[in-house]
C-alpha cells in the first residue's frame, strides 16, 4: 500500500493491484466490527455482528465474490433499519428477473445465460446489507474463514513478488522504521 504507481508497475502487479486494495479493505473491515445485541420478540438476545464497509452496495460483487456468495448465511433484519429496508427493496427488483428465470426453466426453455452472475450480484448485495445491519456469530466467523482462506494464498504471493525486489538491508530498515527490533 505504500508502493508509488510507477513502482506498482515495475513489480508487474498493476493488474492485480485493484484486488490488493480489496483485500485490504476487507482486513479492515473484519478486523474492526461490532458487537450488538438485539432481541426477537419472545425477549431472547440475539448476539449480532456488524462491519462498516469501506465499499458501496454496488462495488459488492467485485469484494465478496466468490469467496462470499458461495456460503450460506443467516442475519439478522431487524424492521425499519436501512439494511433491512435495502433487503427488501433489493428481493422487490430482483424477484421478477428470478421468477421469469424459473418459469423459462420450467417450461424447458433455456434460461438467460446471466442468470449465475445475476445470482451472484444478487446475493453480493444481500450480504453487504447484512453485514451492516447484523450477522450471526457463527456467519460472521464463517465469512472470516473464508476470506483468509481465499486471500492467505494470493498475499503470499504478493509478498514474495515484492520481496524479490526489495534487498535484505532494505527491508530491515523498513520492519525497523515501524518500530520493531531487528536482529
Amino acid at each position: 500500500m505504500i508502493l508509488s504507481d510507477e513502482e506498482i508497475e515495475q513489480l508487474g502487479m498493476s493488474a492485480t493491484y485493484p484486488k490488493i486494495k480489496r483485500t485490504y479493505a476487507l482486513v479492515n473491515a473484519f478486523t474492526h466490527y461490532s458487537e450488538d445485541f438485539e432481541y426477537d420478540e419472545y425477549g431472547n438476545p440475539l448476539e449480532m455482528i456488524r462491519l462498516g464497509l469501506p465499499f458501496t452496495e454496488d462495488e459488492a460483487y467485485s469484494y465478496l465474490h466468490p469467496w462470499a456468495t458461495r456460503l450460506p448465511f443467516e442475519s439478522f433484519p431487524t424492521p425499519g433499519r436501512l439494511g433491512t429496508t435495502q433487503i427488501e427493496q433489493l428481493n422487490s427488483q430482483y424477484f421478477e428477473y428470478f421468477q421469469n428465470a424459473l418459469n423459462a426453466l420450467e417450461y424447458g426453455e433455456k434460461s438467460d445465460e446471466n442468470l449465475e452472475y445475476m445470482v451472484n450480484q444478487y446475493k453480493a448485495k444481500y450480504i453487504y446489507w447484512s453485514m451492516r445491519d447484523g450477522l450471526t456469530k457463527e456467519t460472521f466467523k464463517a465469512y472470516v474463514s473464508a476470506f483468509i482462506t481465499e486471500h492467505t494464498p494470493l498475499a503470499m504471493q504478493w509478498f514474495k513478488k515484492l520481496m524479490g525486489k526489495i534487498s535484505p538491508s532494505s527491508f530491515k530498515e523498513a520492519v525497523a522504521s515501524l518500530g520493531a527490533k531487528v536482529r
